[in-house]
C-alpha cells in the first residue's frame, strides 16, 4: 500500500480513478463512512503510480528495455469457466469474444509499433483466452504456456491465506528476475484480487514492472490500459 494526498480539485470519484479503484473499494480501503475527502486529506491506495503518469520518459525506457510487462488476456465473454474447467478443453472455459481477439491483435501491434523490444517466448496461463491472447499478438511460434500462472487465476476462488502466501511468493521471485538486456519479458495471465498482488488489471490491461534483481524485489512502474499504451506515441 502507498499513501496519496487529497490535491486540490480531487473528489473521491477521480482518486478512485487514478488507481483503477472503485468509490466503495477506496472507502472500504480507508475506513470511509461517507463519500467525501479534503484537501491534504491521507488515503490508503495500491503502490501504483496514477494511471496519468504516462508521458515519453516511460516510453523511452521501454524502448531500452529491462522491464517485464504484466499483462491481462484480453476480453473473454464467450461461455463460462466450469466448476472442473479442464485447459485441453476451450467449451469447459471462458473464452475472448470478437472484441477479445481485436484486442489481443492490437496489443501486439502497438508493442511493434512503438518499437518496445519483447523477448520470446512470451509466457502464457494455459488458459485457452490467455493462450489465444498472446498469440494473436505475438505469433504461436512466439509463446510458452506456463501453469504457474493459472495460480494467479486461483487467487480469486476460496484458498486460505497460506495458499495465497505462496502463489505471492512465488510471484514475487520470478517478478525480481532482470528479462534479458536490452528486451522487455512479456506475461499473458489474469487479474488479482483487489488489494493482492498486481491488483485489478482491465481486460488487455498491462502492468509495467522493473526487476531489481534476485531478492532485492521489483518496482510497479505503472498501470496502463490497451488505451493508455498506444498513447505513449504521441
Amino acid at each position: 500500500m502507498n499513501i496519496y494526498y487529497v490535491q486540490p480539485g480531487d473528489t473521491i470519484q477521480t482518486v478512485a480513478e487514478k488507481f483503477h479503484l472503485s468509490v466503495q473499494q477506496l472507502m472500504q480501503m480507508n475506513y470511509m463512512a461517507i463519500p467525501e475527502v479534503s484537501i491534504g486529506q491521507p488515503l490508503y491506495v495500491p503502490y501504483l503510480r496514477p494511471y496519468s503518469n504516462v508521458n515519453n520518459q516511460l516510453l523511452s525506457s521501454l524502448q531500452e528495455g529491462g522491464y517485464i510487462l504484466y499483462s491481462r488476456h484480453a476480453e473473454a465473454t464467450v461461455g463460462l469457466d466450469a466448476p472442473k474447467y479442464s485447459f485441453e478443453n476451450c467449451a469447459t472455459q471462458r473464452n475472448l469474444s470478437a472484441i477479445g481477439r481485436r484486442q489481443a491483435e492490437t496489443y501486439g501491434r502497438t508493442l511493434r509499433n512503438l518499437q518496445i523490444p519483447v523477448t520470446y517466448p512470451v509466457l502464457a496461463s494455459p488458459f485457452c483466452r490467455t493462450i489465444e491472447t498472446a498469440e494473436l499478438a505475438f505469433g504461436r511460434d512466439n509463446v510458452q504456456v506456463d501453469p504457474f500462472w493459472s495460480e494467479i487465476y486461483k487467487m480469486s476462488g476460496r484458498l486460505s491465506v497460506m495458499e495465497q502466501s505462496w502463489i505471492l511468493y512465488y510471484l514475487n521471485i520470478f517478478l525480481e528476475i532482470h528479462p534479458p538486456q536490452g528486451s522487455n519479458k512479456v506475461i499473458v495471465a489474469h487479474s488479482f484480487p483487489s488489494g493482492m498482488g498486481l491488483g485489478k488489471i482491465p481486460d488487455m490491461g498491462t502492468v509495467v514492472i522493473r526487476p531489481h534483481g534476485q531478492g532485492r524485489g521489483y518496482e510497479v512502474i505503472a498501470h496502463l490500459t490497451l488505451s493508455e499504451l498506444a498513447s505513449l506515441q504521441q
